[in-house]
């Protein structure tokens, strides 16, 4: 199995109202299954950035579409695989 590990660049979302956020880490990593590479299963390990808004003290987050709805597979993975065998299959827990 090839892991990726993608982590959110240190950039602040854009946001017209709020002016003072503050970096606090990372989100708990999702895991996406994606095409494979030369033979080999793939998982995506993804984790998104938590931002502090000092003004409320509220936790700010993006949101990224990244799975097919119900799945941990990409969409275009998903979109693939439904278009090959009609359905999306559950391979059981990642790991």
């Amino acid at each position: 199995m090839l892991t990726i590990h993608l982590d959110e660049q240190n950039l602040p979302p854009l946001s017209p109202t709020v002016h003072s956020l503050e970096s606090k880490g990372f989100l708990p990593a999702v895991y996406i299954r994606d095409f494979p590479i030369r033979d080999r299963k793939v998982t995506l390990c993804v984790r998104r950035r938590k931002w502090l808004n000092k003004e409320t003290g509220s936790i700010i987050c993006n949101t990224f579409e990244l799975t097919a709805q119900g799945t941990r597979h990409s969409k275009e993975f998903a979109s693939f695989l439904k278009g090959l065998l009609g359905e999306i299959p559950d391979y059981g827990p990642l790991s």
